[in-house]
């Protein structure tokens, strides 16, 4: 083998003990104190990764805020189970009920319906405070109410309610919603834009509303032009009316 051959393998070999070596050595030693790290102090803030993400102080902090979660009510059950799998996260590693500050007896009623139950109860909460209130969405999300229900094996009754009490905030909400409508096209007959829809989809709106309808509760109700203090004829005159000022726009 010539000289310039024994030159260049004995400084390829140097440069690989110089600069390769300790370069994987620092790898090495990185990787095995961060393992270490986690083990030792859990929570640690000297990496980013994974194992940060799953420390312990971090999963408590999940599990109590899927607690929280269960205790304001989920409508749906996946989420329900989502949040439970959280908890059970802290149990697996050693964390207690105490820690995270809850009960057996509170999370096996919260897993079994009672986080649904919860939720259908504020929404009738919601519900009854807008009707009181005389808004015309206070029956936005009753439908919910009875499929929550459904989901959690429980009835109407259990949270204080029935059939006929959903269908009347529903009737009174649409009722509200209809009177805004005629309203709002007797103001577009004088030439007020008083809504964003045209006055021949508030027409439809306001006949439909006086067509007979099954309910989201099973009940038909039906307005009479009189309770709406309108007629067929006062309702055709004020769309063509407003159709006159309020041209639909042409593309």
């Amino acid at each position: 083998m010539s000289d310039w051959a024994n030159i260049l393998i004995a400084f390829a070999v140097a440069f690989f003990v110089v600069y390769t070596v300790p370069f994987i050595y620092r790898i090495v030693k990185t990787l095995y104190f961060k393992r270490l790290t986690y083990q030792a102090f859990g929570d640690t803030e000297l990496y980013l990764g994974k194992e940060k993400y799953n420390s312990p102080k971090r999963v408590l902090k999940r599990a109590k805020k899927s607690l929280e979660s269960l205790r304001e009510g989920s409508g749906d059950p996946k989420y329900v189970e989502q949040d439970i799998d959280s908890i059970n996260a802290a149990f697996q590693i050693g964390w207690t009920h105490k820690d995270i500050g809850t009960t057996q007896e509170e999370l096996k009623k919260l897993h079994n319906g009672g986080s649904l139950m919860i939720f259908a109860k504020n929404e009738l909460d919601r519900a009854r405070e807008e009707d009181a209130a005389g808004s015309n969405m206070a029956d936005f999300g009753l439908y919910a109410i009875e499929k929550v229900l459904e989901k959690a094996g429980l009835l109407l009754a259990d949270i204080g309610t029935s059939k006929e009490e959903l269908n009347g905030i529903e009737r009174r909400a649409e009722f509200r919603r209809t009177i805004q409508k005629i309203d709002d096209l007797r103001q577009m007959s004088l030439g007020k834009k008083a809504s964003p829809f045209d006055p021949e989809y508030l027409y439809k709106e306001i006949v439909s509303a006086l067509s007979p309808e099954k309910t989201s509760f099973g009940t038909i109700h039906v307005f009479s032009p009189e309770e709406l203090g309108t007629s067929f004829e006062e309702l055709a005159c004020l769309v063509k009316e407003a159709s006159n000022i309020f041209k639909p726009d042409r593309d």
